[in-house]
C-alpha cells in the first residue's frame, strides 16, 4: 500500500501541469461556450480521490495513533485549513450558481489533499523532479506552439485548438505599416497562456531548489 501510495504521487506530480478532463456539461453565455460555467471532471482529480483513500485507510488500519482527534488539534495549519474548508462551504449557500460553487469547493478540498498527500511523502525532491518532467513537456510544447504559431486540439491530452487569426485566441498585437500582426502566445499544456507562465515560473523556482 505505501509503495502503491509513493509511485501514485508521482505520477500525480507528472500529469498535474495536463488537462485531461470528462466535460460534464459545457457552459455557455449568450449561446457561446464558458469556461468557468463548464462542469468538468479532471484525470488529477480522480487521482487525487483514489489516493487520499488510499492514504486515509493506511492511516486508519496501520497509523491510528497519528490519526487521533489530539492529533489535529495541535496542528494550528490543519485548523486554519478547516476554518478555511467551512467558510467556503458556507459561502455555496449564497452563491448565485450554487454547482460551480460547489465543484471549486471540491477542488479546495483536493488542494488541501493533495498538500498532505506531498507532506507526507518523505522523497519530496522526487516529487518535484516528476512535477519538473511534467512541466517539461508543457514547455517544449508552448515553443512549438510560437514557433508554428498555432495551437493544436487533443482530447486525451485535454489540449484545445488556438488559432491568432481567430478572436478568442490570447494574442499579443502590434501594427507593421497600419497592418495589424497577431502573434499567438504560448499555451503550453495550459487553458490561458497567464497560468502557462505562472507555471513555468514555479518549475524554475523548484529546479533553482534542487539545485
Amino acid at each position: 500500500m505505501r509503495k502503491f501510495l509513493e509511485i501514485g504521487t508521482y505520477l500525480l506530480a507528472f500529469l498535474l501541469p495536463w488537462q485531461t478532463r470528462w466535460i460534464i456539461e459545457l457552459g455557455k453565455i449568450n449561446k457561446m461556450p464558458s469556461e468557468y460555467l463548464t462542469h468538468s471532471l479532471y484525470l488529477v482529480d480522480i487521482l487525487i480521490i483514489g489516493l487520499l483513500l488510499i492514504r486515509i485507510a493506511n492511516f486508519i488500519f496501520f497509523k491510528k495513533d497519528q490519526f487521533s482527534l489530539d492529533y489535529f488539534q495541535k496542528n494550528k495549519t490543519f485548523l486554519m485549513c478547516l476554518l478555511f474548508v467551512v467558510l467556503n462551504l458556507i459561502s455555496i449557500f449564497w452563491a448565485e450558481n450554487k454547482i460551480i460553487a460547489l465543484q471549486h469547493f471540491i477542488w479546495i478540498i483536493l488542494a488541501i489533499g493533495l498538500t498532505w498527500l506531498i507532506y507526507e511523502n518523505k522523497n519530496k525532491a522526487q516529487i518535484v523532479s516528476w512535477f519538473l518532467i511534467g512541466l517539461m513537456i508543457s514547455a517544449w510544447l508552448g515553443i512549438w506552439q510560437v514557433m508554428h504559431q498555432f495551437a493544436f486540439a487533443n482530447k486525451w491530452l485535454g489540449l484545445a485548438s488556438h488559432d491568432p487569426i481567430l478572436s478568442g485566441s490570447s494574442v499579443v498585437e502590434f501594427y507593421i505599416d497600419g497592418s495589424a500582426i497577431r502573434f499567438l502566445r504560448a499555451y503550453g499544456s495550459f487553458d490561458n497562456p497567464n497560468i502557462f507562465g505562472m507555471a513555468m515560473a514555479i518549475g524554475i523556482m523548484l529546479l533553482t531548489g534542487l539545485f
